[in-house]
């Protein structure tokens, strides 16, 4: 029997140490149960039970109890809850005592939290310790060197304290403290099914503030927890708190009653009370807090304490320690608050430090749009340091300069702030921040957070915002790529193992209900970390209950969606004048923010497969990503929250397996639970995945997603086109370890932090040559032939004696196209080849105001001291890199002149000796073959078409043919890309190719040359556009059409005459939305989110939508409470939008159909989309239209109408 033992002990000691790990325990018992694999914390709840020495691994005599034993405890694992007592710190506010957290664990150990000193107690297995912090990591204000528990570490092992050595009072230093002490008591814990409410109760906080609104404890239990009332002084209100024990999750209702409908939804814990739980919505995290009677928190959040030796620094007049600089937003929400110096908040404040993603952190302001901005910023610290602060160490008086880009003036302005900052009125010298957060005594990030305030005019504007507008401010970067994931919501998942899964009556296996056969269908209807709550489709097997999707390190099910997803891909360029307009901060304004703040140029559909690939380059080019969590609004079980920005850190594809690691900035509180998360079993199945990333799976907030399950919880990938300077900081996988004595610097005041390692201005994408100037035109005179630029070349040879003097480095040498001295006002275009640099100079005194113009299209101002004619008039300089690989930029330059009183040239690489290309002086150069544009190209009607060329006033109609030029252009048409015709056509069929998605505009003379195209058009979905004025120039009025096309590759119209026509294509912008419908003698309800299930008639009826399309899924839905009447029906928008208006068909059609189809509205293919409910279903028709202007739109119904509207998913 005893070589039987041996035997079994040496197969789970595999490595041969004498004593079994965790990771060998979990392998041989994994191994036991191949179709039925133990849970993370079974495995953990047996080593606990069975270790009594409490060094974490099974030595022979503790396996042969365990083995043997009989009683449930050890063979199956305990549920114990510990309480670590700390004593004889010599930093007190370290003493206390450490309560086990229920579930949590660190290197495989429980972690212990104190709530008096809000501090918590943990094992670092890479380190062989346990630490004191307030918070988990690499970091240790305490720490004790051993491998067993804390409180028995075995012989010779003593607590070390991070203090002041004695020897040098300067430096810090771990110093041993033998009077320290770690002890334990344990509490046996009931079951789950055994709770005592008594001690559950008595747990629970008399009230509590819920985001701004309080609640007092009434009589009445619900799910063995207190129930909880709006308060209003002397008055109730009519919303509760309660627990929802069968979801084992804290819910506000309108009524205490388990099953009732919950207006917020806590994550699922087992907390006593409401406060202790985590609480998200769209905004993020909500602020929930116990009070006591009078209103005041008895916990001030993050615990600091105020030093009141530190003396008063200097004061910021320009942006006072007064409500003003709050903002009304913040100052209703915080109310009162008092100003205190960040080097006063932390017994040992620094300026950076090792300044990490971790330190962003955000404050009472929804600006999370910033704080994921700053945390992907601090991914490169050199950059941080060197370009965006200029003070290198910690100021003792507070006066700190930051810069940040100013797109109105498009130039970096130095922000100079002082380091009082907002916090809480109450808690004495425990006061609490009002805004970001002060990580480890690191003060960057919060003064950061205030140049932005002191930029913007308050904390209350930064609220409401986009990731890359903070990124332009601090880049300069003014474009960004931007991927959106389009779904259908309700998503059909497929069984890829062949064995099949087996499926379960619950979470716990509780029971076996069968196996789900291989290539099975089913509809996800939950999901909680890596388990699926399913409703088959078909198959055999279980019509429902839950299985994992992955088993082994493997998925085993995928999504497999009915309709295909698409990446919906975007190029976005900042509008620099009115970017700051796109926060809304404390705006009123119905204009959309994204419209205020950003352009789109190109627009397009990507395969999956191409946008992962972009996505891998992005990453390996060193790029800031984002990613917003746009599908996640059934995620909350998961751990990610909805609408929530997260910093995407890497993107990698190895051995087989696409992962994406993203961090939260508010920490470890809303990170992603399901497979590839920190404890998942899939690291330990791909040990070799885990140790080629260098995995450490503690570092707080960071998190790892697979491929499939990124795209379809995130949504909307942001990615700014421009390479950081410095290297990423490798914060998820960095460990440094440090001697007993070791004597690193936290930071001390005169300690300079400044990092060599990188810096210097950011380069939009680092210069290189290959490129050329092809041609200049415009301003009604043919260009001047290149000549060599040199000190005394002249300006306008022929017409003046004007040579330039003090020709910079930059210039000296290159090819310097010029005009003559006689120009008129237009249009002056540069065609050239990338990647090269242009160089513009501009006559003072005579630069149409192009020297201001040209800086918010890209341009960057010159320094050129000196440079001037010989006759003394100064020359203004700018410069402009455009890189060969960013196909997106477009190959032409385009400015125009208000005046004949113009001067100016050009200055770039092109070959000499050549004979310029001359070129016609309206026209505007052709877009290069092969570019990616809206319109591609056209065919047919037996004529040659043109290449496309770009959209503006005066262009020509017919270009190498005629010199007929387009006159009062509709702005919509601007900037487009056009194709005409090169001479007259025949009758036949005309083919346009287009991109989708895009918008087409057909434009067609309005007489006989018409050839029946309007009547074509208006029966086929195209709309009419405005177009006053527009015309060709030998008087002609032209007709314009247009209609939006999110799918197919071209469109063709036949005519049986002589057609004048051409075809104008834009991106297809949005950003817009629905906001509110009114009419029909009915109220109509708020705007919601558009899903599978979405209720009808919220409020009134319980049919649901059902078979969604997936251009509808993630837009936002207006729909009526009662029975509509006869009348007018307005729609209220923001623009630009896709409107889609659905109607039931038959009966309550009320002639909305023919409305729309009489109004060039486009009739969609939506398959089988319905309403319905337990009585049956009705069918439903969508009608479609493109808006980029106007704020409302009228249908008139013929008789009883039941519809509603829904608005494409906005850019945000």
């Amino acid at each position: 029997m005893a070589e039987t033992v041996l035997e079994v002990f040496k197969k789970f000691d595999a490595d041969g140490s004498g004593a079994i790990s965790r990771g060998e325990l979990g392998e041989v018992l994994q191994s036991l149960k191949e179709s039925d694999p133990w849970e993370d914390e079974d495995i953990d709840e047996i080593l606990a039970a069975a270790d009594s020495s409490g060094d974490g691994e099974l030595q022979i005599q503790e396996f042969v109890k365990w083995i043997f034993a009989e009683d449930k405890e050890i063979s199956q694992g305990i549920k114990h809850k510990a309480t670590m007592k700390i004593s004889g710190c010599s930093r007190t506010g370290y003493d206390g005592d450490y309560v086990q957290k229920e579930g949590e664990y660190y290197y495989r150990r429980p972690i212990f939290y104190c709530e008096e000193q809000q501090k918590f107690l943990f094992y670092h297995g890479q380190r062989k310790q346990w630490s004191l912090f307030w918070r988990t990591g690499a970091k240790a204000s305490c720490r004790l060197k051993t491998s067993r528990t804390a409180h028995m570490p075995g012989e010779g092992a003593t607590w070390a304290v991070w203090k002041k050595n004695g020897k040098n009072g300067k430096k810090k230093s771990f110093v041993r403290e033998p009077d320290m002490k770690c002890e334990a008591e344990v509490a046996e814990v009931p079951e789950q099914e055994q709770e005592n409410p008594e001690e559950l109760l008595q747990q629970s906080e008399q009230c509590v503030k819920f985001d701004e609104i309080y609640y007092k404890r009434i009589d009445g239990v619900v799910g063995n927890r207190a129930v909880y009332r709006q308060s209003k002084g002397d008055d109730w209100g009519d919303s509760y708190l309660f627990y929802e024990k069968s979801d084992s999750k804290w819910k506000m209702a309108s009524e205490a009653t388990e099953g009732a409908s919950a207006l917020h939804i806590s994550r699922i814990t087992k907390e006593a009370s409401p406060e202790k739980a985590a609480w998200f919505d769209e905004r993020g995290k909500l602020d929930v807090v116990a009070i006591d009677t009078d209103g005041i928190p008895n916990s001030t959040g993050q615990r600091l304490t105020l030093n009141r030796n530190v003396p008063d620094g200097w004061k910021d007049e320009s942006f006072p320690h007064h409500k003003d600089s709050i903002g009304g937003k913040c100052s209703a929400k915080v109310g009162r608050l008092r100003w205190l110096r960040g080097m006063a908040l932390h017994e040992n404040p620094v300026l950076f430090a090792d300044v990490e993603p971790a330190d962003a952190l955000q404050g009472s302001v929804g600006n999370c749009w910033l704080i994921a901005a700053m945390s992907a910023i601090a991914e490169f610290p050199s950059y941080l340091k060197n370009n965006i602060f200029l003070n290198k160490k910690i100021s003792k008086e507070g006066k700190y300069h930051v810069k940040l880009f100013d797109g109105r003036f498009g130039q970096w302005k130095v922000i100079m702030v002082d380091d009082y900052l907002p916090c809480s009125a109450y808690g004495g010298d425990r006061p609490r921040l009002i805004f970001g957060k002060i990580n480890d005594g690191k003060l960057c990030l919060p003064l950061i957070e205030k140049a932005f305030a002191k930029l913007y005019g308050s904390y209350s504007a930064l609220w409401s915002g986009f990731q890359p507008v903070a990124w332009y401010h601090l880049t300069g970067c003014d474009n960004f790529f931007q991927y959106k994931f389009q779904y259908e919501q309700a998503v059909r998942w497929v069984v890829k193992a062949d064995e099949g899964i087996p499926v379960y009556s619950d979470r716990r296996r509780a029971t076996k209900l069968g196996v789900l056969a291989g290539g099975s269908h089913f509809y996800e209807k939950q999901r909680i970390g890596g388990w699926v709550k399913i409703a088959k489709v078909d198959g055999d097997g279980p019509t429902s209950g839950w299985i994992m999707y992955y088993n082994k390190g493997q998925r085993v099910a995928s999504r497999d969606p009915v309709y295909p997803p698409r990446y919906y891909f975007m190029h976005v360029f900042v509008k620099p004048a009115t970017v700051m307009g796109g926060i809304k901060g404390e705006s009123t304004s119905k204009v959309s923010g994204w419209t205020q703040a950003f352009q789109t140029r190109i627009s397009k559909f990507v395969s999956k497969e191409g946008a992962w690939y972009d996505l891998l380059k992005f990453d390996k080019d060193n790029h800031l990503m984002a990613a917003i969590a746009t599908q996640s609004s059934d995620e909350s079980d998961s751990g990610l929250v909805h609408g929530h920005a997260y910093s995407v850190l890497k993107i990698v594809e190895v051995q087989g397996f696409r992962l994406v690691a993203c961090r939260n900035p508010w920490g470890s509180d809303a990170e992603w639970n399901g497979p590839w998360s920190d404890r998942s079993a899939e690291w330990r199945a791909n040990p070799s995945v885990a140790k080629a990333l260098n995995v450490d799976f503690q570092t707080e907030g960071t998190f790892w997603m697979d491929y499939e399950d990124w795209m379809y919880t995130m949504g909307n990938i942001k990615v700014m086109n421009c390479k950081m300077p410095t290297s990423r900081g490798d914060f998820h996988s960095q460990f440094v370890d440090e001697d007993e004595d070791g004597d690193r610097d936290e930071g001390d005041n005169d300690f300079d932090e400044e990092d060599d390692s990188g810096g210097g201005d950011i380069w939009i994408t680092p210069p290189r040559s290959g490129g050329k100037i092809i041609a200049c035109s415009g301003l009604g005179v043919n260009w001047n032939a290149p000549v060599l630029m040199r000190n005394g070349t002249q300006l306008q040879p022929g017409d003046t004696e004007q040579k330039f003097v003090n020709v910079p480095t930059c210039l000296d040498g290159g090819t310097y196209f010029g005009h003559p001295a006689s120009v008129s006002p237009g249009f002056w275009n540069i065609e050239f080849e990338p990647p090269t640099t242009l160089y513009v100079w501009l006559l003072d005194g005579s630069t149409n105001s192009l020297e201001l113009v040209m800086p918010t299209q890209g341009w960057t101002v010159v320094n050129a001291p000196g440079f001037q004619t010989n006759d003394g008039y100064k020359l203004h300089l700018l410069s402009k890199y455009i890189e060969e690989e960013d196909r997106y930029t477009g190959r032409y330059e385009c400015f125009r002149t208000i005046s004949s009183y113009f001067c100016g040239g050009l200055v770039g690489t092109y070959p000499l000796p050549k004979e310029p290309e001359v070129m016609v002086s309206a026209a505007v150069p052709s877009v290069s073959e092969g570019a990616d544009f809206p319109v591609t190209a056209c065919s047919g009607l037996e004529i040659d078409w043109n290449p496309p060329t770009t959209m503006s006033e005066g262009t020509l109609t017919n270009p190498g043919e005629e010199e007929l030029a387009f006159q009062n252009v509709p702005e919509v048409l601007l900037g487009g890309t056009y194709i005409g015709t090169k001479c007259w056509p025949s009758s036949g069929t005309w083919t346009i190719e287009y991109q989708a998605p895009c918008k087409l505009y057909v434009w067609a003379r309005g007489d006989e040359y018409n050839a029946g195209v309007d009547e074509l058009l208006s029966g086929d979905a195209w709309a009419r556009e405005a177009a006053d004025g527009f015309q060709r120039s030998d008087g002609p009025a032209l007709h314009l059409w247009g209609r939006h096309f999110t799918t197919g590759s071209s469109y063709s119209i036949t005519v049986e005459s002589q057609l004048i026509s051409g075809v104008v294509g834009q991106p297809l912008e949005l950003g817009g939305e629905v906001t509110s419908c009114a009419g029909l003698d009915i109220d109509w309800n708020a705007p919601r989110m558009m899903t599978e299930g979405t209720l009808v008639n919220p409020g009134d009826r319980d049919y649901i939508f059902e078979k969604l399309p997936p251009f509808l899924a993630g837009g936002l839905y207006i729909g009526s409470r009662t029975w509509p009447k006869a009348g007018t029906w307005t729609i209220h928008y923001q623009a630009p939008t896709i409107l889609y208006v659905w109607v039931e068909k038959g009966d309550y059609n009320g002639g909305v159909d023919d409305a729309l189809r009489a109004d060039g509205w486009i009739c969609e293919d939506v398959g089988g989309f319905q309403r319905a409910n337990a009585a049956g279903s009705n069918p439903l028709g969508v009608w479609s239209r493109h808006f980029v202007a106007g704020s409302s739109y009228s249908i008139e119904t013929t008789g009883l109408m039941v519809g509603g509207v829904v608005s494409a998913a906005a850019d945000e």
